[in-house]
């Protein structure tokens, strides 16, 4: 028996405040503000409002079909943040994965319960969140837990960003 396994590439992970003039910002919901960026990003003003950091970070490989955990942490280091959602960009091969190369669940602290990440089929990504946006209170931290299945062989990139989407 032979077992097949998929390189899973570092995960770039963003969380800065800027506004929308980034190409990452061309997956994401139609008149969105990006409130996240690399975390290797300069910022002019110096401030980040939502910083990120591992707890647990992803594996090099990962064997297909075998489940692996990823664990982030979220500090939102300002004011209180209304219709966030986390864009999660997964691409394999080069082009945007769908929910039949890679399936992600995920739950926090305050969730115990664990909710499958939604997929854009119209834009190509998966995002973390109700398609409303959630609340992300003010100085408050945050965990979060992914479990995460890759289904098909292949080499995957991440990027995963925030952003707040507009007024109803």
């Amino acid at each position: 028996m032979t077992r097949k396994t998929v390189l899973i590439l570092v995960i770039s992970l963003v969380f800065a405040t800027i506004l929308a003039s980034s190409a990452a910002m061309a997956a994401a919901p139609a008149g969105s503000s990006i409130i996240s960026n690399s975390l290797t990003h300069t910022l002019a003003a110096g401030q980040e409002q939502i910083k990120l950091s591992w707890i647990q970070e992803p594996p090099a490989s990962a064997n297909i079909g075998k489940p692996f955990t990823v664990d982030v942490e979220a500090i939102n280091t300002g004011g209180q943040i209304e219709r966030v959602l986390y864009i999660v960009e997964i691409k394999k091969d080069g082009k945007p994965a769908t929910p039949a190369d890679v399936q992600i669940s995920g739950k926090t602290e305050s969730e115990p319960q664990t909710y499958p990440l939604g997929y854009d089929s119209a834009h190509g990504f998966f995002y973390w969140g109700q398609p409303s946006g959630f609340t992300f209170p003010g100085n408050t931290p945050r965990e979060a837990t992914f479990e995460v299945t890759v289904k098909n062989a292949g080499t995957y990139s991440v990027e995963i960003y925030a952003v707040q989407l507009p007024q109803a």
